[in-house]
């Protein structure tokens, strides 16, 4: 007898254990179900309700995924993105536990006469937490929504792009400068190569003219004593007697008297030249 109530109060056990971790399983599991649902055909506002279990509203509307589905004539499904605009609200109910799903259909490129549904699941590693998706009735549209995305996204975006714009362009104006200041320092350089040349040409040319007009006066002088120094000869010449025979005494000959007047005249024109600045060194 006591065996058998040993091996009855372990199957017990055994049977608690499995329960509890089934409860424990169970109760682990969240799970979402649609509740009721409505649209407003003014403002393309899509409103849903769902009930929730084993699980917070908070805890879904911040790690919960939600995905407009669109299906196709063939049955064939496919998401459709809002691309970079806020779509989709999630609260909770303001009466009852309730979780709320707003939804902005003209965020959305949806046409006319397609059926769609809005899905919700999650996949949080770190909570270990796992909902399959879950999702809405299906609904359709008999007029076309207007799409209507996010203007202020837009705007942001075209800033950023001008921004861009300008600060290149900035950027290229500032190389440009940098190349005028460059050229115009290479133009300034080569302008004063040019002036020290043209000074220097100016100074060999004045030089050259000094140098003429030395020469020139030397010249004058010389040609003027030599018109002076020809008319003492020719004076000496007629003040001299004349010749009285081979035996006798003969005068200074015109011939020795220029011989004279030219080493006198030499003499002088070194004098001058030796005397005159030099008109390199003015």
């Amino acid at each position: 007898m006591g065996g058998a109530d040993g091996g009855m109060a372990g199957l017990a056990l055994i049977m608690l254990v499995g329960q509890a971790a089934s409860l424990s399983t169970t109760t682990s599991s969240p799970s979402v179900s649609p509740y009721t649902f409505s649209l407003d055909a003014s403002s393309h506002q899509l409103t849903t309700t769902w009930e929730v279990a084993h699980t917070s509203v908070s805890f879904l509307c911040a790690f919960a995924d939600f995905a407009m589905i669109e299906i196709g004539f063939t049955g064939k499904e496919r998401e459709v993105s809002p691309g970079n605009s806020w779509a989709v609200e999630c609260l909770e109910e303001e009466v009852g536990d309730k979780m709320v799903v707003e939804v902005d259909l003209t965020k959305y490129r949806v046409q006319p006469f397609k059926s769609y549904k809005v899905c919700v699941s999650v996949d949080d590693p770190t909570s270990s937490t796992f909902l399959p998706p879950t999702c809405s009735h299906l609904f359709s549209f008999e007029r076309a929504v207007p799409y209507k995305p996010e203007v202020k996204e837009k705007k942001e975006e075209q800033e950023v792009v001008e921004n861009g714009k300008e600060k290149e362009e900035m950027k290229g104006d500032s190389v440009n400068e940098e190349v005028r200041s460059v050229r115009g320092d290479a133009v300034g350089e080569e302008r004063g190569v040019r002036r020290v040349k043209e000074e220097r040409g100016v100074r060999r040319v004045e030089e050259e003219r000094g140098v003429r007009r030395v020469e020139e006066m030397v010249e004058e002088e010389l040609g003027d004593m030599l018109d002076y120094m020809m008319d003492d000869v020719s004076k000496v010449e007629r003040s001299l007697p004349l010749p009285e025979g081979r035996g006798g005494a003969q005068g200074p000959s015109t011939s020795s008297l220029l011989l004279l007047s030219s080493s006198l005249l030499l003499t002088l024109s070194a004098h001058l030249l030796s005397s005159s600045p030099s008109p390199l060194l003015l």
